[in-house]
């Protein structure tokens, strides 16, 4: 009985040893079943074989990757709120005469670039300046603003974005109209430090208006 009992055990090691599987069933029946699972064990310890990982079924598999595209949209859709109110802001500034808010929206650097009707080009933050002696005049009162149409598109590295919409910027100087409506606007934002800014704006009008 106990030379059974040991050939039992030494068939059940070797198949250990030499199996690939990493781990042995043992049928229950089997009188030699506490002695094999605690060599196994035993064994496994000294290794570092472990149970592999279970695999996620093709549903879970699915519903993951769903969950996560959804957070992505989610959070794009919060990116692009965030962006729309900076473009609005390089308008709706001149409705308080908020110049730090107005600053705040644009790269105060030598990216940027403003081109509008007339062929005006500005080159960078310091010629905007140049501006701010008739926007804080008296004589120019903002009336209102709207983007309409408003798109924005977001470059793969999702630091950047382009947009486009249709304008109406609406004021007054000297109690005159001084006013672009109807106006195109397309321009490139970059995110810096945790926020949006513009860096580059281009403003026209349809040549058969």
């Amino acid at each position: 009985m106990k030379t059974k009992f040991i050939s039992i055990s030494l068939i059940f090691l070797l198949g250990y040893l030499f199996c690939p599987q990493p781990a042995i069933a043992v049928p229950s029946s089997s009188k030699a079943l506490p002695y094999v699972t605690a060599c196994i064990e035993e064994m496994n310890n000294k290794t570092g074989r472990k149970e592999p990982k279970p695999r996620l079924s093709v549903n879970e598999t699915a519903r993951t990757n769903l969950q996560v595209a959804v957070r992505q949209a989610e959070d794009q859709e919060a990116e692009k709120q965030k962006i729309a109110q900076v473009i609005s802001s390089v308008i709706g500034w001149a409705k308080d005469k908020n110049l730090d808010l107005f600053f705040s929206s644009i790269a105060q650097d030598g990216d940027f670039i403003s081109v509008t009707p007339g062929n005006r080009v500005i080159k960078r933050f310091e010629d905007v300046k140049q501006n701010v002696p008739f926007w804080m005049s008296p004589d120019f009162k903002y009336v209102r603003h709207e983007l309409k149409d408003l798109e924005i598109k977001f470059a793969r590295c999702g630091e950047v974005a382009w947009f486009y919409c249709v304008l109406d910027d609406i004021n007054t100087y000297k109690g005159e109209p001084a006013s672009w409506e109807n106006t195109r606007w397309t321009g490139v934002v970059e995110k810096r430090d945790g926020r949006w800014v513009v860096v580059q704006q281009h403003f026209s009008f349809a040549s058969d208006r």
